[in-house]
């Protein structure tokens, strides 16, 4: 297809429009593409869902992205069970680390769900079993400007605390298996 002339809206690739909208290399051959640093093809995403709208008869727009999302994050929390389940623990709802992955706060394709697992069973074992959020507490009860919430949230800060409560109540390192694993 040949290149169309600008527009505004945001501009995507074709792995994007597969993903987004569902839509098939016979689809996009149908919309008119935009050719980024000339090669690679992209597409506005206004023509992406003018053709959904108006070829694939697709209604409301906004509510089948929402439907694709959920069906894939739908997916996402079922192989983290599954990961979760080799460690025996179960799905936690108040783990942000769990969350932020099906919730693709930070989407990253390389991220498997044994990675998220890893690091959130490394999390699990530093505040159960080594005292972190007591670590934490207490440097901050002195500090004016950072909670301990605020800390908790910066991943630097929580390397720092990490390291020291893992020095200090594991001998550096962690455990080959997890005390909760059976």
């Amino acid at each position: 297809m040949e290149d169309i002339e600008y527009d505004d809206s945001p501009i995507i690739t074709k792995t994007q429009v597969r993903e987004l909208y569902r839509l098939s290399d016979e689809d996009m051959n149908n919309i008119p593409t935009y050719c980024a640093y000339g090669k690679i093809k992209c597409f506005y995403t206004s023509k992406v869902e003018k053709y959904c709208v108006e070829v694939l008869n697709i209604p409301d727009i906004e509510q089948y992205k929402f439907n694709i999302f959920e069906e894939r994050r739908d997916k996402k929390k079922k192989s983290l069970i599954r990961e979760l389940k080799k460690y025996d623990l179960e799905w936690d709802d108040s783990s942000l680390i769990l969350h932020n992955y099906i919730n693709e706060v930070e989407p990253d394709k390389k991220i498997k769900p044994c990675n998220v697992v890893d690091k959130y069973c490394k999390r699990k074992y530093l505040i159960e079993y080594c005292n972190l959020n007591k670590i934490i507490e207490e440097d901050t009860k002195d500090l004016d400007y950072y909670t301990a919430e605020e800390l908790r949230n910066n991943s630097r800060v929580m390397s720092i605390y990490s390291d020291r409560a893992l020095s200090f109540y594991s001998g550096g390192k962690y455990p080959d298996k997890y005390p909760w694993e059976k």
